[in-house]
């Protein structure tokens, strides 16, 4: 072990050079001996000497300087060694676990962990920091999905964890209400009320279903045209508006939904029309003519017969 005094001061070497060779001998490492801290046995005592000073001492006694290098080389591995040694000896987690048997996990690095503890926060969640709570709120105002807060995709890195939100929310129905209300993915709304995480929430935003917070709401003229407008910008197809348009209207009337909030559930209406006409959404490329349906309105053969009889007949 190379020693190294960097001062502008003679050596000097030590005052109490028995005393610091004995605490060596005693296990003491060259750090314990000059701070009197972290001790072999734990007990704080006076310290001695400094690293100048045994750094001259070592230089002006070869002999003394040879056998306390060496005992100082040895007992920092001790030292190192004793490093989380009260950790090591826990028996029982912070919660009151027993830290043994099947309960026991203990990690490539050697560190050993809880289980039941480990299970416990899977199951239910951690509970979420007021700063990531901040930038959960600004994320969602950015129009953030879910899985982009709680997963790592690239360079972004998550924000929380899917289960510390998910507890967040069932403590916090505000938030998952607000949640909802800031999707911006059609998709995405659609899953959320669907999982019910809340289930007040998820009622809250049924389109057939009076909710007491929306005013009753009063036929203007021009709402119709506005209505419309609306179906146009989302581009709502056009054999569509009309039927959307009037499910919009009933929904309006029933306290269902506010005419604030119209404008961010155009996608949720146009869903709920297809899903009660799946027919309709047939003829686009993501979703295509059935077979099963018939060439013409009043033909009796389907678009499968004429595919087969046209292949091989």
């Amino acid at each position: 072990m190379a020693l190294r005094s960097k001062s502008k001061y003679p050596l000097v070497g030590l005052q109490q050079p028995d005393e610091f060779m004995d605490r060596l001998r005693r296990g003491f490492s060259l750090r314990s001996v000059l701070s009197g801290k972290w001790t072999p046995d734990g007990l704080r005592v006076r310290g001695i000497g400094s690293l100048h000073g045994f750094a001259s001492h070592c230089k002006a006694f070869p002999s003394w300087g040879a056998e306390a290098t060496r005992l100082v080389e040895i007992n920092l591995i001790t030292a190192n060694r004793r490093k989380g040694a009260r950790k090591r000896n826990l028996t029982h987690c912070k919660r009151g676990h027993e830290l043994s048997g099947t309960n026991l996990g203990i990690k490539a690095s050697g560190q050993r962990w809880c289980k039941a503890c480990n299970h416990g926060l899977q199951k239910i969640g951690s509970v979420m920091k007021p700063e990531q709570i901040a930038r959960v709120h600004k994320a969602i105002e950015n129009g953030l999905t879910v899985g982009q807060i709680t997963q790592t995709r690239g360079a972004r890195r998550l924000i929380v964890t899917f289960k510390a939100l998910k507890r967040y929310r069932i403590e916090n129905p505000s938030f998952d209400r607000f949640l909802i209300e800031n999707a911006r993915v059609r998709l995405s709304r659609s899953q959320l009320m669907l999982f019910r995480i809340v289930p007040s929430n998820a009622e809250h935003f049924r389109l057939d279903l009076a909710q007491e917070d929306v005013p009753p709401f009063e036929m203007q003229a021009g709402d119709f045209e506005w209505i419309l407008s609306l179906l146009k910008q989302k581009r709502v197809p056009f054999e569509a508006r009309y039927d959307v348009a009037q499910d919009i209207i009933v929904s309006l009337l029933s306290r269902a939904i506010s005419r604030e909030n119209l404008a961010n559930r155009i996608m949720d209406f146009t869903s709920e029309h297809y899903r009660r006409n799946p027919g309709l959404g047939y003829g686009t490329v993501k979703q295509p003519d059935s077979l099963d349906a018939p060439i013409y309105d009043d033909a009796d053969v389907s678009r499968g017969d004429r595919a087969h009889r046209g292949l091989w007949d």
